[in-house]
């Protein structure tokens, strides 16, 4: 189609339709001049903040750049995402995208043209970078607050031999009834304030030590803590002064007492935990950090998911290999 048949359709648009495509438009243009600017938060290898850097010439394809603090010179991705990757920024952002939106291995490597190996790992260096974030950033819970376990199978997908018991297909029951040692306790806690809290504490019914380590150091003293009377968070209440108010039935929800809430978190987990028809319990830790970030940008499109992502990226150092992937933050319980 010619220029000029795209002009003359476009002045046929209505006055609120030619708003919104210049509105898309200015956010594309804002897009990519914030993915080709070359601003650093800090150096990544003397650690100064806003470090003046310049740039020299290309290093295999890659812009090079030069601190003038310490005159050490990198490549512009050092100590990022992409630094130990040979794939572009838009190969990159797609990848993001696909994992933020839970789309499956094979139809990101049909649309990157890659491997899925090479995927696999790009996804899973993306996920410890999520872990990285949650880390990274203090979380605490005050007020009105929810707690609450649910339970999953284990797994020991893409492992060839399991220990302890016979291998299930997807989709199978746990061989044994009733909450056992095939079954993986994640606690999950939130407050009024949007403020998540996501850990596998352990194997069947968490003990009061495991209570306290995963919300001790988290929720307030003297927040009011709902909960269903759960024994092991008898010792957590005492210890943070709580005041607890036990809803052992949905017959006993009001509009403020509740624990709807957690409820709704447990559901969206399973949901993407079948979608993905079970992870293996060793990167399961990788998996909630994930749920808790697609939970923070529900109703972003995804050009906003990506431009906050890529900030993000660019503001942290969390360059990962193919080794560590296979190796580090493992959940092993």
């Amino acid at each position: 189609m010619q220029d000029t048949s795209i002009l003359n359709l476009f002045n046929q648009l209505t006055d609120f339709q030619k708003e919104r495509l210049n509105r898309e438009i200015r956010g594309y243009i804002q897009f990519n001049e914030f993915v080709e600017s070359s601003h650093y938060a800090f150096c990544p290898v003397c650690g100064i903040q806003e470090p003046k850097i310049i740039k020299r010439g290309f290093l295999n394809g890659k812009q090079r750049v030069q601190c003038l603090s310490c005159r050490h010179k990198f490549v512009q991705t050092k100590g990022k995402l992409r630094y130990n990757s040979h794939k572009t920024e838009e190969q990159w952002s797609i990848l993001i995208l696909d994992t933020l939106n839970a789309i499956p291995l094979e139809q990101t490597a049909a649309t990157l043209d890659c491997a899925v190996d090479t995927v696999f790992h790009m996804r899973h260096k993306f996920l410890l970078f999520l872990e990285q974030l949650l880390y990274e950033q203090p979380l605490s819970l005050e007020g009105l607050i929810e707690i609450d376990e649910t339970y999953i199978n284990d797994g020991y997908k893409g492992i060839k031999r399991t220990s302890g018991r016979k291998a299930r297909k997807h989709g199978e029951r746990a061989h044994k009834r009733g909450l056992s040692n095939e079954k993986l306790c994640i606690f999950m806690g939130t407050n009024r304030l949007g403020h998540e809290l996501v850990q596998c504490v352990n194997r069947a019914k968490p003990t009061s030590n495991e209570v306290i380590k995963v919300f001790g150091s988290v929720i307030q003293k003297q927040s009011i803590l709902i909960n269903d009377g759960l024994f092991s968070n008898f010792e957590l209440i005492k210890q943070n002064q709580l005041t607890s108010v036990v809803v052992s039935d949905h017959h006993e929800f009001t509009s403020t007492i509740h624990l709807n809430t957690v409820n709704n978190m447990h559901s969206g987990f399973k949901r993407l935990y079948r979608h993905y028809r079970g992870v293996s319990t060793k990167y399961l830790s990788r998996y909630l950090a994930l749920y808790i970030f697609m939970r923070r940008f529900m109703g972003m499109d995804n050009q906003e998911k990506l431009m906050v992502f890529l900030a993000k990226a660019k503001e942290s150092l969390g360059s990962f290999t193919n080794h560590m992937v296979k190796s580090q933050n493992l959940l092993i319980i």
